[in-house]
């Protein structure tokens, strides 16, 4: 996800109208700003604030899959090996029925 937000900075909006060459810092700077802009607006909206809960509790439960079920269930009962593929399994399982 963050990855996919610093990757938005560098996206622009063309305009065959204005094709006309500019100084490169001016619009990289330009579309900082607005993007910036756009970010925080759209982070500020209500229906975005009412997920973010829902954000941190799949955040939590992913943490509880990956640390403490595995420590405490998955690696007794399966050797490195085993575990190993017990993992490779739910991750791609995880992926593919995600919502």
């Amino acid at each position: 996800m963050t990855f996919g937000t610093i990757l938005m900075y560098f996206l622009n909006r063309r305009n065959r109208k204005e094709e006309a060459l500019q100084d490169s810092f001016v619009t990289f700077s330009s579309t900082v700003v607005s993007a910036s802009k756009s970010l925080l607006t759209l982070l500020l909206h209500k229906r975005i604030l009412l997920i973010i809960p829902l954000m941190a509790y799949s955040g939590f439960q992913q943490a509880f899959v990956w640390a403490e079920y595995t420590k405490e269930i998955v690696k007794p009962l399966f050797s490195e090996q085993g575990f190993d593929g017990a993992m490779a399994v739910y991750g791609a399982f995880d992926a593919i029925l995600a919502d």
